[in-house]
Order: C-alpha cells, then structure tokens, then sequence
C-alpha cells in the first residue's frame, strides 16, 4: 500500500499508539518504512479481513490529511 511520507507520522501516532491500536482492532502487523528508506510502500501482514480494514483505515488517515491540505 503507498501512502505519501508525510502522512506516516498521521498513521503512527504519538510514540506508536495510533498504529498499535490500528494493529491491535484489525489483527494486523503492519510495517511503516522510515523516512529515510527508498521505499514508501507500507506492508500488512494479518487474514484478508484484517488487512482489509487496515487498508481502509490507513487510507481514511491518508485521505482526511489531503482534505486539510487542498482547504
């Protein structure tokens, strides 16, 4: 899944929470490259269900930072 860099700190959270609750609700491990790495794509590990959810919360996180942006 690739999400812009900038909205990485968005998804994580303050010292990891926002991500560990997002792992914890959907059964997921879910993998943020760091900002100094090449990549941008963010991996999930889980059942199809949990990866599914996870994905669609990531990307409502992704989403809600471009809506503030283009106001």
């Amino acid at each position: 899944m690739n999400i812009p860099k900038e909205h990485y700190r968005f998804i994580l959270g303050t010292k990891g929470s926002k991500l560990a609750n997002l792992e914890l609700n959907t059964a997921t491990k879910i993998m943020i490259p760091r900002q100094e790495d090449s990549h941008q794509e963010i991996k999930i590990m889980g059942n199809k269900e949990g990866i599914e959810k996870a994905m669609h919360e990531i990307q409502v996180i992704s989403d809600e930072q471009v809506s503030l942006v283009e106001v």
